[in-house]
């Protein structure tokens, strides 16, 4: 838990239902089975005792794979772990776990982007030249990276 509470994003994450925490490789797969290839669940490595997280993803009709996350794969600049799964093809859909008011759970369907919109992005700092003009493009009608 003290790496939800420090780690940078994860306590959104986890407070959005996207994060699913402490669930096992056989649970992942389980709650999985039924779902389109690309619908994914963030969650704890049971294996690594670091705080490690893995990605379990629907890969075929039939097939459930887990996915390691490595240092590497989000940390550096612009790395991130939202920017890693942004990023991830492979990866379409998040498993969403909420509790509703009678605590009864509910499990949904959210697209990745949908689901991280407003998780990892920063503001924009634009540079600009001495004359006014900017360095690079923006997008049109968005303040973010």
């Amino acid at each position: 838990l003290q790496k939800i509470r420090y780690h940078k994003y994860l306590a959104q994450m986890w407070s959005s239902g996207i994060f699913w925490g402490f669930i096992s490789k056989a649970e992942s797969e389980t709650i999985l089975h039924p779902y389109d290839m690309g619908t994914f669940m963030l969650r704890f490595s049971e294996r690594m005792s670091d705080g490690s997280m893995a990605i379990a993803y629907k890969r075929k009709k039939d097939e459930v794979r887990h996915y390691l996350i490595r240092n590497s794969d989000v940390s550096g600049k612009g790395r991130s772990l939202p920017q890693f799964i942004r990023d991830t093809r492979s990866l379409l859909c998040f498993l969403r776990f909420t509790i509703d008011e009678g605590f009864g759970s509910n499990i949904q369907i959210m697209e990745k982007n949908k689901a991280l919109e407003k998780i990892g992005r920063k503001k924009r700092n634009v540079t600009m030249t001495g004359d006014g003009y900017d360095l690079e493009f923006l997008e049109l009608g968005s303040d973010t990276l």
